[in-house]
C-alpha cells in the first residue's frame, strides 16, 4: 500500500497539469492529436512505448515480489 500511495502523490500532480492545460486550450490537444494520428512515425514510437508498458505491467503482475 505505501508503494502506491507514493505513487499517486508523484504522479497526481504530473497528471493534473496536462488536464489543467485540456480544459484551458483544448483546440492545442486536438491539434496534437491529428499530428500525430497523421504520422506513421509517431504512431510506430507510441505503440512500442504502450506495449513495453503493457509487457512490464505484465511481468511484474506475474513474477512480483
Amino acid at each position: 500500500m505505501p508503494v502506491s500511495v507514493f505513487l499517486a502523490r508523484l504522479l497526481g500532480p504530473l497528471l493534473l497539469l496536462p488536464g489543467i492545460g485540456l480544459l484551458v486550450n483544448p483546440r492545442a490537444f486536438r491539434t496534437m492529436a491529428t499530428e500525430v494520428v497523421g504520422s506513421p512515425t509517431l504512431v510506430y514510437l507510441f505503440g512500442l512505448l504502450g506495449s513495453r508498458r503493457v509487457s512490464l505491467f505484465c511481468s511484474s503482475t506475474m513474477y512480483g515480489p
